[in-house]
């Protein structure tokens, strides 16, 4: 089943964070047993009524399996100065940011999975990419933390450093080690590879959820009710339509980092026009139309961005059908790859090459031909040394332009 990660608004929500908090901390590892904030089953603070405070939470199904907390820096003070003296690092902050406007702080705390999620890397990555989305409408420039010394790895992974020992917290009965990141080195782990989509993530960023999806996971079939829209963060998703009289399915395009889809859904009512499918493990951000026409009543100018995105993937779609309608084989492939290359990251150990993770019968059904002409095009492209290709991925000259190819058949 999905996992879907939101933030937490309505009192129930809320009681499931409190409640987790308590069954991990308190039932799974003895923290907090003696403390008047695990009272009642729920663990709770006065840093959870702040204005700017953001629970983070992810259900499976109506499950809560994990939770996370942010709290913006309004003049009050966040949860890990209780802990340690950041005092230090602000001034040092403030003193780098000279003219450029005043810092503003937030802490990450209160992460708490349930002990059958906890080798689940894609529900914590979501939880924090979740918080960075949010934090990046707050404008924050730098976050502070006091980490529990048995998960500091997970924080060192996102770029944060340690600015001090460890310390001992009676109340939770652990070491814990302070730890600070510049936002901007943060944000950019959790949405640079999105590349050209910022205008997107910046109108809406605070609106989103998010979705994880096992492979071949369905998210929606043709014909079912349509209320969100859709940006693939990691993964595929294959979009695909039933055709012919014995309705086969047609694989219109595999939708990879970046792609938005499902879209026209946030301005009409009308149902799915295809299927989505989760080619591999998949993480999704979500905006749903509620959350769509929210936000551009609060501020029209948001749409703009939105629009502007659907409008390419509008014109994308467009020469997708006339190629399907009328094009041969050979021009089907040849589109086909062109969208690959298009969707290509810089491989680090190749410079000047592009790397892609799809396979030729991934292709083939895309470009809806047979494998034999999806691997007789790639090996005719591999000759003129333009690609080199396996089973598995396709690797790309950034020089690269699509020859057409004609086959012996044609």
């Amino acid at each position: 089943m999905s996992v879907r990660i939101k933030v937490a608004r309505t009192a129930h929500e809320l009681e499931d964070v409190y409640r987790l908090r308590h069954a991990v901390y308190v039932g799974e590892e003895g923290y907090f047993e003696d403390s008047e904030a695990a009272r009642g089953g729920m663990i709770v603070d006065r840093f959870d009524s702040f204005p700017k405070t953001a629970n983070i939470i992810a259900y499976d199904g109506s499950e809560p399996v994990g939770t996370l907390r942010i709290n913006l820096d309004t003049g009050t003070g966040l949860p890990p100065d209780e802990v340690f003296d950041f005092s230090g690092y602000r001034d040092e902050v403030r003193r780098s940011a000279s003219g450029q406007g005043e810092p503003r702080f937030v802490s990450a705390g209160m992460l708490a999975i349930a002990k059958n999620w906890r080798n689940r890397r894609d529900v914590f990555r979501s939880l924090f990419k979740m918080a960075a989305g949010v934090a990046h409408s707050w404008g924050v420039t730098n976050i502070i933390a006091t980490v529990n010394a048995k998960t500091v790895s997970i924080y060192r992974r996102l770029g944060f450093e340690a600015v001090g020992n460890q310390l001992w917290v009676d109340e939770i009965g652990e070491h814990v080690i302070p730890m600070t990141s510049p936002f901007a080195s943060f944000y950019q782990w959790a949405f640079g590879h999105l590349g050209g989509r910022d205008l997107a993530l910046d109108a809406f960023s605070q609106s989103f959820q998010r979705l994880v999806l096992g492979a071949e996971e369905t998210l929606f079939r043709e014909g079912d009710p349509a209320h969100e829209a859709y940006m693939v963060d990691e993964g595929t998703v294959r979009i695909s339509r039933s055709v012919g009289a014995d309705r086969h399915g047609l694989t219109l395009v595999t939708l990879r980092k970046g792609d938005l889809f499902g879209e026209l859904s946030l301005i009409d009512d009308k149902p799915r026009s295809a299927d989505a499918v989760a080619g591999t493990n998949a993480e999704l951000i979500v905006l749903s139309r509620e959350d769509f026409l929210a936000a551009i009543a609060e501020d029209p100018g948001r749409s703009r961005a939105l629009l502007g995105i659907l409008a390419e993937r509008l014109r994308r779609m467009d020469d997708l059908a006339m190629i399907l309608a009328y094009g041969s084989e050979e021009e089907r492939l040849e589109f086909v790859v062109r969208g690959l290359m298009d969707k290509a990251q810089a491989d680090p150990k190749r410079p000047g090459w592009l790397t892609i993770r799809v396979g030729i019968s991934e292709i083939a059904k895309m470009a809806g031909v047979s494998e034999g002409e999806a691997h007789s095009f790639l090996e005719q492209l591999a000759r003129d040394g333009k690609i080199e290709f396996s089973n598995a991925s396709i690797r790309f000259r950034n020089s690269f332009e699509v020859i057409p190819f004609h086959s012996s058949a044609g």
